[in-house]
C-alpha cells in the first residue's frame, strides 16, 4: 500500500478507484510497521476494521466517485485519509524552516576586553563575531569518501600496487 498523499493518490485513488474510509486522526497515515505506540493504535485499527457495516466509525474501502478521482488528480491531499496529519506535517516543516532560518540569521556576538599594545591599559569592549561573515567568505571544502572503505589498504611491502 502506498502511504505518500501524491503516490497514494495516484495508485490507489485513480488507479483502483478506491479510497480508504474512516482512519482515526489520532494514528498517522502511514506503514503499520512505522506507528509508534505499540499494539494499541493496531488494535483500534483493527477495532475499527472490524465494526459492523454501517457504523459511522468503521474503516472500510469504498468506491471513488468520478469527483473523487477528479480532485485527486488536482489536489492528492483532498482524498487522503488522514488530513489532520498532513496540516502537522506541514506546520511542523514550516515550524523547521522558520528554525532554520533563525539560526541562520543569528550571530553570535562575544565581548571581547580590548588593552593598549605597550602599557596593556583597560582601553574597551569589542564587539567579536564567532561566526564567519558568510559562506562565500568561507567556503565549505569538498569532502570525498575514502575509496578504500571497507577493505584492506594497499601496502608498498605487499606488492599490491601494481
Amino acid at each position: 500500500m502506498w502511504y505518500a498523499a501524491k503516490h497514494h493518490t495516484s495508485n490507489v485513488v485513480v488507479k483502483h478507484q478506491c479510497k480508504l474510509v474512516g482512519w482515526p486522526a489520532s494514528i498517522p497515515f502511514t506503514s503499520i510497521s512505522e506507528i509508534r505506540g505499540g499494539v494499541p493504535p493496531l488494535l483500534e485499527l483493527l477495532r475499527r476494521w472490524n465494526l459492523p457495516d454501517g457504523d459511522a466509525d468503521k474503516l472500510h474501502f469504498e468506491r471513488a466517485t468520478p469527483e473523487d478521482i477528479a480532485n485527486a488528480a488536482q489536489d492528492p491531499e483532498s482524498v487522503h485519509p488522514n488530513p489532520t496529519q498532513l496540516e502537522a506535517e506541514k506546520l511542523k516543516v514550516a515550524a523547521a524552516k522558520a528554525e532554520e532560518v533563525q539560526a541562520k540569521a543569528a550571530v553570535f556576538v562575544v565581548p571581547v576586553c580590548t588593552h593598549h599594545p605597550h602599557d596593556l591599559r583597560f582601553v574597551g569592549l569589542d564587539l567579536t563575531s564567532t561566526q564567519p561573515a558568510s559562506d562565500s567568505v568561507m567556503p565549505k571544502a569538498e569532502r570525498n569518501q575514502r575509496v578504500d572503505q571497507g577493505r584492506r589498504r594497499k601496502r608498498k611491502s605487499d606488492g599490491s600496487l601494481r
